[in-house]
């Protein structure tokens, strides 16, 4: 099969369109590349820095917490033993009040949730979440605690410790 000249013309102009085509494709792909590049790289740096700082810092709090727990631990445990044989809802209240951080919300729920899990050894059975409220209410009533909201028969009320 021969080919004239001016079909060897022809064909070689379309290869030549062709790969002109594709060389500036493929230029415009590699600039689109390289400014993706450089968008990845400084976000990925900015994260880096954050995950490098944020990690320095839990290794300094979980250090704390770890100092702090066996202090905690045994404040607990001895103040189980003062309950006595019959524990009361007013003195296992007070004794979660006091060691609740000063301006962090709760209500009779979580109260009784904490009770539950620091003397679940003393009560045997859960402790009524209405006897719990009374005696917030009660603490309310002698300024020990303040009143967050007020509650409603489809909300419990919510206190805090003074904050000083």
């Amino acid at each position: 099969m021969r080919l004239s000249i001016q079909e060897m013309l022809a064909k070689l102009e379309a290869q030549i369109a062709f790969h002109r085509e594709r060389t500036a494709f493929h230029t415009e792909q590699r600039d689109q590349h390289q400014a993706e590049l450089g968008r990845h790289a400084a976000e990925l740096e900015r994260l880096t820095q954050y995950h490098e700082t944020l990690k320095s810092v839990t290794a300094g709090v979980e250090e704390a917490f770890r100092d702090a727990q066996p202090a905690l631990a045994a404040d607990l445990a001895k103040g189980d033993d003062a309950l006595g044989s019959k524990p009361r809802v007013g003195r296992m209240v007070a004794r979660v009040v006091k060691t609740w951080e000063p301006g962090i919300p709760f209500g009779a729920t979580a109260v009784a949730a904490e009770i539950g899990r620091r003397f679940a050894g003393k009560l045997g059975r859960g402790v009524d979440v209405r006897s719990i409220g009374a005696a917030l209410r009660r603490k309310h009533n002698e300024g020990t605690l303040q009143l967050v909201r007020e509650g409603k028969p489809f909300h419990e009320a919510v206190y805090q410790k003074p904050l000083a």
